[in-house]
């Protein structure tokens, strides 16, 4: 919060619940994170409604009119698809890029077969695509490079990454993606 006041008694009590049940539900594995969705103006105290508050991490979208980055959601009067996608962002900055992916409902492209040795990792990161070369197996993974493996090379139903990886991809910023891509001509794979 940018402004020291009082911020009413509903907005008071929706704070200290989100706080509370946040911090007592707290899991392993599980990352916790309390919306709370307000107009945005403040009413019962200092009135400066250009405090930059929030608490996420920085990203460049949805921040109204302040200049990116920002450090929260801002959907102004609009409803529906603007606050999905708000949502949607919260949820994806909570929830880091897999470092297991189950390949068991992946299909080849349209016309072919799918073959396990024509596949592709790859990596997004704001507009910078890399692919992620393959490892033979688990024992093969580089440590100077990210790389993946599949747990099977005979009946693959999972793909992991390696250690230098899975750290690259869970630290990944918002709006990152982590792509499996099957039917490819060119496999890179770890030289």
């Amino acid at each position: 919060m940018g402004d020291s006041c009082d911020l009413g008694p509903d907005s008071e009590v929706g704070l200290r619940g989100i706080a509370n049940y946040t911090a007592n539900h707290q899991a392993a594995g599980r990352e916790m994170i309390g919306v709370l969705i307000t107009d945005g103006d403040a009413t019962n105290c200092q009135t400066n409604n250009s405090a930059l508050a929030g608490g996420a991490d920085p990203h460049d979208h949805l921040c109204g009119g302040v200049a990116p980055p920002c450090h929260y959601w801002n959907v102004g009067d609009a409803w529906g698809d603007v606050l999905a996608n708000a949502l949607q962002a919260i949820s994806q900055q909570a929830v880091p890029l897999p470092c297991e992916i189950d390949v068991t409902g992946l299909s080849a492209p349209e016309g072919e077969v799918l073959d396990y040795g024509r596949v592709n990792v790859t990596f997004t990161e704001g507009t910078t695509v890399t692919t992620i070369p393959q490892a033979a197996n688990e024992a093969a993974c580089p440590t100077d490079q990210p790389a993946w493996h599949y747990d099977s090379l005979s009946a693959p139903t999972k793909i992991f990454l390696c250690e230098d990886a899975c750290a690259t991809v869970s630290a990944a910023g918002d709006g990152a993606e982590l792509n499996v891509v099957a039917g490819c001509t060119n496999t890179i794979v770890v030289q």
